[in-house]
């Protein structure tokens, strides 16, 4: 925790982490709470359209301010995109509600927060231990996140509700930040992410790391995916902005920057396979961008039926040989079909509206499957039938997620959450 001298005013904070990169690292909501504001600093918030040649507002940039009751009040700013929550959703202590970035009045990616009581910054507490953090100038003051281990990463077969996964195995105890599932030969293989390392599940085998070196050096990443082809597990990580492929055990490469969309460096990842073609899509300012292999990045449609789209998230399936790509924008799911442009899908259904801040998706061969995170809860809809809810308890116990990945086997639909 930091500030500076220009720091106008006492008590606000500046995190950075000690080490791997910021961008694109979860914002977690620091206590439970009512989303009061949530937009960019000197708007109407999550009612104000959003256009991506203006400048990034003003000194908060994107920013959420959450209400606690009896006068607290906390606030998230220089988020890299829209936050994924809404103004009056009620958030869990550890929700994800942004990303860290650099948007408003910030020189880099960090994150600034404030405690407030009855409209007035006080000096944040954690875990019932004063920050330290008290006047303009105060800075290095270390301390580690209660979330920084990670999160638990559970199973869901179909509706037969959720149960946890081993936590240890080869790798020693896990708990990730991301989630990613492929299969293989039947066998079921699950990623995640424990301090930028990747690690590897084979159903209940246990953790085990991949690779951590390859022909670019160490990798550490703050995003996971994953596909298979030819008998091939392919996993992809962003470490600072840049997406690296794993090729099994093989070790880790750059894939290019650059391509017909210019110069990419992502916050978010997802995989696909066309036709023995390995398709990589990754989001940069809130544009969703495609790549072919080493064929280097082209930009997605923009517009569609649906309108103007830009995501805060991205999952990608092919399905009869269409590619299928889905962005949450405002909460709202959107799907592109290769290059037609987006077009929303049904925000209501059985489980009633549903605004979703993560996505995920599958396929069988003429259903589309796609899941969101609404208030932890983890919502299904096929093609466009609408959302249901799906069972939140297990043998696991109640299980509200914040990453989901998805995958079929043998007819049987598996769904990961942390």
């Amino acid at each position: 925790m930091q500030t500076y001298a220009a720091h106008n005013g006492s008590f606000k904070i500046d995190f950075h982490p000690t080490q791997g990169t910021a961008w694109g690292r979860p914002i977690l909501a620091s206590y439970g709470g009512v989303v009061d504001f949530a937009g960019i600093d000197g708007t109407l918030g999550s009612k104000t359209p959003f256009n991506p040649n203006a400048p990034h507002g003003t000194g908060g940039g994107y920013m959420v301010g959450i209400s606690h009751g009896n006068g607290w009040r906390t606030i998230y700013l220089h988020m890299l995109e829209w936050p994924m929550v809404t103004v009056g959703q009620t958030v869990s202590i550890g929700q994800q509600i942004g990303r860290i970035g650099s948007t408003g009045d910030s020189g880099a990616p960090h994150l600034h927060y404030e405690q407030q009581a009855d409209g007035v910054r006080v000096e944040s507490w954690f875990d019932g231990v004063p920050s330290g953090i008290t006047q303009a100038g105060d800075y290095s003051v270390l301390r580690t996140s209660n979330n920084c281990s990670g999160r638990q990463v559970y199973e869901a077969g179909s509706d037969n509700g959720w149960r946890p996964l081993p936590v240890s195995g080869p790798g020693g105890p896990v708990t990730g930040s991301d989630a990613a599932a492929l299969v293989v030969n039947g066998v079921r293989y699950v990623y995640t992410i424990r301090n930028g390392q990747v690690y590897e599940a084979r159903n209940n085998n246990g953790w085990q790391p991949v690779a951590l070196s390859g022909s670019s050096g160490p990798v550490t990443g703050s995003a996971v995916a994953a596909v298979t082809h030819a008998g091939v597990r392919y996993v992809y990580t962003i470490k600072n902005g840049q997406v690296y492929e794993a090729s099994s055990s093989n070790g880790w490469r750059p894939l290019l920057v650059s391509g017909p969309g210019g110069p990419v460096t992502g916050t978010e990842i997802a995989a696909a396979v066309d036709n023995g073609v390995r398709l990589v899509y990754t989001v940069k300012d809130s544009q969703v961008y495609e790549a072919a292999n080493d064929n280097g990045w082209r930009p997605l449609p923009v517009s569609g039926p649906g309108g103007p789209v830009i995501g805060s998230d991205v999952a990608a399936l092919v399905q009869g040989g269409v590619r299928f790509v889905y962005t949450t924008h405002h909460g709202q799911v959107y799907e592109a079909a290769n290059d037609n442009g987006w077009r929303p899908l049904a925000v209501s259904g059985p489980g009633g509206p549903v605004t979703g801040s993560v996505v995920a998706a599958i396929s069988t061969k003429t259903v589309r499957y796609v899941y969101a995170i609404k208030n932890g809860q983890v919502y299904e809809a096929a093609n466009d039938n609408g959302w249901r809810p799906l069972l939140v308890s297990g043998p696991g116990g109640v299980v509200t997620g914040s990453a989901v990945a998805a995958v079929t086997s043998g007819g049987v639909k598996y769904l990961y959450a942390l």
